[in-house]
């Protein structure tokens, strides 16, 4: 299969990890033969990681695709409670042959970090990760799709412009 590109392998600490190369021109087939014969799977991974707080997001990186070398494998954004995520850490970390890289931060330090080209947040989102959960922007995404849906027509009367003298303050 790696010869064929179909998956991708790495190690960390003695242990092999493969990948599965989502743009191989095989997928779509492997899909659609895997899922007529199983239910899907439910994501454990995912499921876990939300039951360590209350996220507005949560992203992979590092381990968790494939680059171990990269600075962080996980950065949760919102409120953590420090025992379930000790838990969680020790028994991914044997799972995985070693210990996760994690960084917590607030939504608002998330934001702040994001909107100023922080090298950290670079870091994460210029290479590759997976997004599980991104709540950061759902206000402005519901503005932009009111923006870009179409015009309707409708009946008005176009009224003459009235100029006002505005004073300046100095």
């Amino acid at each position: 299969m790696e010869k064929h590109n179909l998956v991708r392998s790495f190690s960390k600490q003695q242990t092999k990890f493969y990948i599965l190369n989502h743009r191989h021109a095989m997928i779509p087939q492997l899909k659609s033969s895997l899922g007529r014969e199983h239910k899907s799977w439910p994501d454990e991974l995912s499921a876990s990681l939300r039951k360590l707080g209350n996220f507005s997001g949560i992203f992979l990186s590092g381990v968790f695709v494939g680059r171990p070398e990269l600075v962080v494998d996980l950065l949760l954004v919102g409120s953590v409670n420090a025992d379930k995520l000790n838990v969680f850490l020790r028994t991914t970390s044997k799972q995985f042959g070693g210990e996760l890289n994690y960084s917590i931060m607030t939504a608002q330090e998330f934001k702040l970090r994001r909107d100023t080209f922080d090298r950290f947040i670079k870091d994460v989102f210029d290479y590759p990760h997976i997004t599980l959960l991104d709540k950061s922007d759902e206000k402005q995404e519901i503005k932009e799709t009111a923006a870009t849906e179409p015009a309707k027509a409708t009946k008005s009367v176009a009224k003459p412009a009235v100029a006002k003298a505005v004073k300046k303050k100095q």
